[in-house]
């Protein structure tokens, strides 16, 4: 976790489709590559789940991620409208009052741990309010995504912690939806339980829905926020471009996406024999695609390996490709925009004040503790 890129250059330059014979799985790591499977979902499927340790039961029947079409469609259909760019821009006003006010606070302070203090905490809020969930259930909701996402390094099992925290979760979800039965109100609980009511979903669906967008919702912002500030605590120049300049900063975001790839891979699974770049890979085969080495990739990327937010925005497979395309795209993009935009002008001095430590999840990469002074 802590330096992952020179395994994925040498992936790239040796094996592009490897076979890892002690844990059962191909992967791919070429952008061409990734990119043609990813699009292809009847020759690589999700519906094993996609990740390599089975996490496809935590969230639940419904949990989209984890299915082909035309169910997968039909369930991600019930919420799209809620993430859509539009949509997605009414929460600016919100995230930056979040982030304004985290800001002054470590200012007057000054020091914090931006990853527990801001990078956790904005994601969380702002997918529990879209959800539903009232600010005052923050730490019990916290302490349930933590255990669900963490894993033992060098184990691909799922903890009992995290089964038993997707269990919890899943009974806190029945019983604020048989609220909103009674009592409807604007956010994405509401329009699952008008869904269910109507006949589209069943219960254990509605409920697999809301954990797996609680999930994915903080993952991915929180890996790129805590994974950028630590990057630019010690690129002075790069981070004083984003300060003199903060028009380029929706076009930085971009190219950090590329180089931080908060989500690293996803799994999926041959229902048939499938080819790739020349190599034969057998049915029933499970076949990781390596996003964050496809972004490094050198056939696509010039000098993938350094970090240039000047650099003009080139697409990256930081959100998936095809259907999977990753419904939260825009939500992680603002919050990543908006931190940029107002913490770097209040605190353009600040520094690194102790080691960093780093995530221990399934496919995600991003920071648990990042301390800083100012």
């Amino acid at each position: 976790m802590e330096d992952p890129y020179p395994v994925y250059r040498e992936l790239l330059a040796d094996a592009p489709v490897y076979r890892s014979e002690r844990r059962d799985f191909w992967a791919v790591s070429r952008h061409a590559d990734v990119q043609r499977c990813a699009r292809d979902w009847e020759t690589f499927s999700s519906r094993e789940g996609v990740d390599l340790s089975g996490s496809v039961g935590l969230a639940g029947p419904g949990g989209f991620l984890d299915k082909d079409p035309p169910r997968h469609d039909q369930l991600r259909h019930v919420v799209r409208d809620r993430f859509t760019p539009k949509a997605v821009k009414s929460l600016e006003g919100t995230v930056r009052e979040f982030v304004q006010s985290v800001s002054e606070g470590v200012v007057a302070r000054g020091s914090c741990d931006i990853a527990q203090d801001l990078a956790r905490p904005l994601p969380l809020r702002l997918i529990c309010t879209l959800l539903g969930f009232p600010a005052a259930d923050d730490v019990r909701l916290g302490a349930w995504f933590d255990a669900m996402v963490r894993r033992v390094p060098g184990t691909s099992a799922i903890p009992s912690k995290a089964t038993s925290a997707a269990s919890e979760m899943r009974g806190y979800i029945d019983g604020v939806a048989t609220d909103r039965l009674r009592h409807p109100r604007d956010d994405v609980l509401t329009t699952l339980v008008g869904a269910e009511r109507d006949g589209g979903l069943s219960p254990q669906e509605r409920t697999g829905i809301c954990v797996l967008l609680f999930l994915a919702g903080i993952s991915t912002a929180a890996g790129l926020i805590s994974t950028s500030l630590y990057l630019l605590a010690t690129d002075l120049e790069q981070r004083a471009r984003l300060i003199e300049s903060p028009e380029i900063v929706p076009a930085a975001v971009e190219e950090l996406l590329r180089f931080v790839s908060p989500v690293q891979a996803l799994a999926r699974v041959t229902p048939r024999p499938a080819e790739i770049a020349g190599f034969s890979v057998p049915e029933g085969a499970r076949v990781l695609l390596v996003h964050a080495a496809a972004n490094r990739d050198p056939r696509r990327f010039e000098d993938p390996d350094r970090l240039d937010l000047l650099a003009a925005p080139q697409r990256n497979l930081a959100f998936g490709e095809g259907i999977h395309f990753c419904l939260g795209a825009h939500l992680a993009r603002l919050q990543t925009r908006v931190v940029l935009e107002t913490l770097l002008p209040m605190m353009p001095a600040y520094r690194l004040d102790g080691p960093v430590r780093w995530m221990t999840t399934p496919g995600d990469r991003g920071l648990e503790s990042v301390p800083i002074a100012v």
